[in-house]
């Protein structure tokens, strides 16, 4: 059944449906019985073949009132996409195949004189409608049983409204990502630069608070769920990239504590974003995280015991604060059940029914965030220990309670990140997404996700 993507029962759709079945059946009666045989065989492979056409444009629309303008479409530059010529086509031979086996049983009914002839098709066709009704009802019943929705995170000092105000005002002052000093250099008179200024003054403080995403009601949406999601992630990593651009002025001017707390405040912008937001919301999220590890992976050799403490402290943070990409999922499938409508409801109970096996990249980017972040709060505890002892330690246990929580374990093997201490260097690294030690064979990010065979390091991300 074609339904517009809209939260309530699309009865238009529904009708149209309605006609479609009434139109094949009237005119198979007319092949079977009636004179004008040819003409209604003509009709009914012009059927045949532009309902499939049609209801993949008209779903594009969203609007059956387009089924014209969707039908003229594809009567005079062809199909939107290279992509629905397979399904079409394969649309197209299953309702042809199903007709001609009905119309041969319905034949085979009617032979004057054959009562067993008869009995036995109408068996068969007792036998292909019961599967078909069976398959439906299965189908229909889970469109109506809803998933359960998970309630939202609740907290008073969530300023995720206020957060994406602000990003959308920095990215109103300058589109492109630059820091302040530059915004008063290229133009002392303008007030630009002491607006910008002003903002990140109130966001920073801001962004300490355990935030989350607020999503709208399910309900409330009008079917725009996906168009308002991507404009407050479009906001987030506007402001991303403008304290990106900050970090980056202060570390250059060696002002390392600065730079740090810029680049934190980007990793809790991230964080923010991988709270009771969509998947998408969680995967741009895991960039912006990147994005604020970056500055601080390229510096650490230079940070103070007090800085790197407080960078261990603030990763601890936030890989307690963050929500898996599976609770992520299961509310995301039953958000947009909810606020896509019955289409969206429909395609989800599709996927369901084939067990398509899921996705693996965005666990992926998961446990490679994860990876990284460990990575990074080893390095510096090792750094940290180094600083006291005069040498790195000889395990990794050591590390816990004074400078870690706890030792922690790679995400990709379940065991603890692969250390090897030197006189006063060490070699630190995770197995990567292949699960196997390769021994510290390491690449650049191009090479670590092109093939197997290289491990993780820190360096991965900045080597050339």
């Amino acid at each position: 059944v074609i339904l517009r993507r809209t939260a309530a029962i699309d009865w238009q759709g529904l009708a149209a449906y309605a006609a479609i079945l009434i139109a094949t059946a009237v005119l198979s009666h007319v092949i079977i019985f009636g004179r004008r045989r040819v003409a209604a065989a003509l009709a009914l492979v012009a059927l045949i073949v532009l309902v499939p056409s049609a209801t993949s444009l008209i779903l594009a629309s969203e609007d059956w009132l387009r089924i014209g303008e969707s039908v003229g479409v594809y009567l005079m530059i062809g199909l939107r996409e290279p992509t629905d010529v397979p399904i079409i086509a394969t649309l197209v031979a299953e309702y042809i195949a199903a007709q001609v086996v009905v119309l041969l049983l319905f034949r085979m009914a009617m032979l004057p004189g054959r009562i067993a002839w008869r009995n036995l098709t109408g068996a068969a066709l007792a036998v292909m409608a019961v599967p078909a009704l069976g398959m439906l009802a299965i189908v229909y019943g889970q469109m109506l049983w809803l998933p359960p929705l998970p309630p939202p995170l609740t907290s008073e000092s969530n300023h995720y409204q206020r957060i994406v105000a602000i990003a959308a005002g920095v990215y109103a002052i300058s589109p492109d990502p630059v820091a302040i000093a530059d915004l008063r250099r290229a133009d002392p008179q303008s007030p630009a630069a002491d607006r910008m200024e002003a903002l990140y003054a109130e966001v920073l403080p801001l962004l300490e608070a355990p935030n989350f995403v607020e999503l709208p009601p399910p309900d409330e949406t009008n079917g725009h769920g996906y168009s308002m999601a991507l404009d407050s992630m479009q906001a987030s990593r506007a402001l991303a990239r403008g304290i990106h651009a900050e970090a980056k002025d202060a570390l250059a001017k060696g002002k390392l504590e600065r730079g740090s707390d810029w680049s934190l405040a980007n990793i809790r912008v991230g964080t923010m974003l991988k709270r009771d937001g969509s998947t998408v919301h969680f995967l741009v999220g895991i960039a912006l995280e990147g994005m604020g590890l970056a500055p601080l992976i390229a510096h650490r050799h230079q940070l103070d015991p007090a800085t790197a403490r407080k960078v261990i402290a603030a990763l601890d943070r936030s890989l307690a604060e963050r929500q898996t990409m599976e609770t992520v999922r299961l509310r995301d499938a039953a958000y947009w059940d909810r606020a896509g409508g019955w289409a969206i409801r429909f395609t989800s109970v599709l996927t369901n029914l084939r067990n398509e096996p899921t996705d693996p990249s965005a666990e992926l980017a998961e446990w490679r965030s994860i990876t990284v972040a460990r990575l990074l709060q080893t390095d510096l505890a090792i750094r940290l220990y180094r600083h006291d002892q005069g040498r790195p330690p000889d395990r990794l246990d050591d590390l816990a309670p004074r400078y870690l929580s706890a030792v922690p374990l790679d995400p990709f093997s379940g065991q603890p990140l692969v250390y090897r201490p030197g006189t006063y260097s060490f070699v630190l690294y995770s197995v990567g997404q292949d699960g196997v030690d390769n021994g510290g064979h390491f690449g650049n990010q191009s090479q670590y996700h092109g093939s197997a065979g290289h491990d993780l390091d820190l360096e991965t991300l900045t080597r050339p």
